[in-house]
């Protein structure tokens, strides 16, 4: 082996080794935090715990200062955590030093909120010190789980890979809701607060008088959040609005029961920037904008072992599979058209995965051997699922509701190699090997012409494979931040 080779080797094994020293360090820093965490909600003094975490701190900073190989993301972890601890310890010295070790009521609260506070204040010092670029605020009705694929998650998750440090405010109902996730920091870069966590989250910023960049990410236009609005702006963050939903329809239909028209035309007209899901969102408030720029959604992060692994060959049964998946109520999934194809068509199998089906269809499918009920599956085992199916399906109900929708899922049925046939959404015409119709009727005759299509090898994958290559969550977040 030569010189060069010796070196690539040396730095190959160097990597390794200062990889288990992170991940040891901060697995270990975890474990010791959450043992401070219980010091602090207890009356003891803890004063050899106290010894242990101070030098886990002294150990932590030494390893983030030797490290010089592969040090940016597992070094933003360790920062994380040892800021964490910073100031975790000094708060239990601080209660030791009092005398009598007793947390009172308004203790409690600060302990009780601890998680949030440390964590927003952990972000604005990783933004001080020039580790994160920003802040990126966004709201949600979901918690943060970065399995899933929803837009404010992906595009959260996009927004720490680009090197801000994301503050995800998830909805709550009313301030007593506790929320699973609330105070949690993800990879270092994420940190879940909750809807009531606003007033909070103003202070601390506040405080920390941030210089550079920031951005307020708006997608869900509830009361609090829209009013947070000019607050973004007096800090000095950009604020976007992204029209993600047709909310007006989704009240109509009892999903969105805290909107109010005059909080969206008001995110609206107040906002920095304006985005869209569709072009049918965005001509909706063209009166009002003539600048909302149509950003659609996009395709989660896949692995080569997903792509095109949908099946072009004869089930062992001789049937062909029709899938779908997503939320199956029907106030949007068409459920009379579906249970009409299934019983006119006994040789195609419709396999749904996915929760929120009705009672009553629960009850007619029994009757329906063609037709199965899969329940959830996580997103990194729908490959596995979809590789038995032929064809998929998105069976929406026609309406303006669903007519305003960019499936997600449409951009992972064609990754995975499977047609589309959808109803409801005559936008989809666009994109490749994807029938559009204005409701799925009869469509039995259509999917046997698709299955005949896929065995004699007539799908255009290349252009299934051009579009989805073009339609990352990257490109679209790098869109949403782009200057106007």
């Amino acid at each position: 082996m030569n010189a060069q080779g010796n070196h690539n080797a040396d730095m190959h094994s160097q990597l390794r080794t200062d990889n288990v020293r992170l991940h040891s360090d901060i697995i270990r820093l975890s474990t010791e935090l959450k043992t401070l965490r219980v010091l602090l909600a207890s009356e003891r003094s803890g004063e050899q715990e106290l010894e242990q975490l101070r030098q886990s701190l002294f150990e932590a900073r030494y390893t983030s200062k030797q490290i010089t190989v592969a040090r940016d993301r597992p070094t933003i972890d360790i920062s994380s955590i040892s800021f964490l601890l910073q100031n975790a310890v000094a708060r239990l010295s601080e209660r030791n030093a009092a005398g009598d070790g007793v947390v009172d009521l308004e203790a409690l609260s600060d302990i009780m909120s601890f998680d949030v506070v440390d964590g927003v204040r952990l972000g604005c010092e990783l933004v001080k010190t020039g580790l994160r670029r920003g802040l990126f605020i966004v709201n949600s009705a979901f918690e943060f789980k970065p399995e899933y694929n929803q837009r404010p998650i992906a595009l959260a998750k996009e927004a720490a890979a680009a090197g801000y440090f994301v503050i995800f405010a998830a909805w709550q109902w009313d301030p007593e809701e506790k929320l699973k996730h609330r105070g949690r920091i993800f990879g270092g870069s994420v940190l879940e607060i909750g809807r009531f966590d606003l007033e909070l989250l103003e202070k601390l910023v506040r405080e920390a008088a941030l210089e550079s960049e920031g951005t307020y990410l708006l997608t869900l236009p509830s009361e609090d959040f829209v009013e947070f609005v000019p607050t973004a702006q007096s800090l000095g963050f950009k604020v976007i609005y992204d029209i993600m939903d047709e909310w007006e329809e989704f009240s109509e239909v009892g999903q969105a029961v805290w909107w109010r028209e005059e909080f969206e035309l008001r995110a609206i007209q107040a906002s920095d920037k304006v985005t869209a899901v569709s072009n049918v969102l965005a001509e909706k408030f063209s009166l009002l904008r003539t600048d909302i720029v149509c950003i659609p959604n996009g395709l989660r992060g896949m692995s080569h072992r997903e792509h095109f692994v949908s099946n072009r060959n004869h089930s062992p049964n001789d049937k062909i599979v029709a899938g779908y998946f997503g939320h199956l109520t029907d106030a949007w999934f068409d459920w009379p058209a579906v249970l009409d194809l299934a019983s006119g068509n006994p040789d195609i199998e419709l396999r749904l995965v996915g929760y929120g089906e009705p009672e009553w269809v629960r009850e007619r499918i029994q009757s329906l051997p063609n037709v199965k009920l899969l329940g959830f599956i996580p997103a990194d085992q729908l490959a596995e699922v979809a590789s038995t199916w032929h064809v998929a399906l998105i069976p929406f109900v026609n309406g303006p509701l669903v007519r305003a929708v960019d499936p997600i899922k449409i951009y992972e049925y064609l990754y995975f190699g499977l047609p589309v046939i959808a109803s409801g959404m005559p936008h989809l015409a666009n994109y490749p090997e994807t029938i559009a119709l204005q409701s799925l009727g009869d469509s039995g005759q259509l999917i046997k012409e698709v299955f005949a299509r896929i065995c004699a090898g007539e799908l255009d994958y290349s252009a299934m494979a051009s579009f989805t290559s073009a339609s990352l969550w990257r490109e679209r977040f790098a869109a949403l931040v782009a200057p106007k």
